[in-house]
């Protein structure tokens, strides 16, 4: 199970909900950013840094697999590779 299209800061919550119901791997894929149509907003976008911060707490929430979604770019990605561990449990 993957939470995607979240915002970062709504990702523990859903992590919470999805782990009380199932018992298999979860993924988290948030985004920052809004969506005002017709088109995405990048206004007040989480740092890099951040987002691999609030990402170890997901790994400590039991997440295995994380990604960034709309708003995360290649830098979002590159710190995740770098302080994040190879694999989690």
């Amino acid at each position: 199970m993957s939470i995607m299209h979240t915002l970062t800061e709504d990702t523990p919550a859903a992590i919470r909900e999805v782990t009380s119901r199932w018992s298999g791997p979860v993924g988290a894929y948030p985004h920052s950013g809004e969506f005002i149509m017709p088109n995405w907003q990048f206004i007040d976008m989480i740092t890099p840094e951040d987002f691999a911060t609030q990402a170890q707490g997901w790994i400590e929430m039991g997440v295995q697999l994380i990604g960034g979604c709309c708003g995360s770019g290649p830098e979002h990605i590159r710190l995740l590779k770098e302080r994040l561990p190879e694999r989690s449990s």
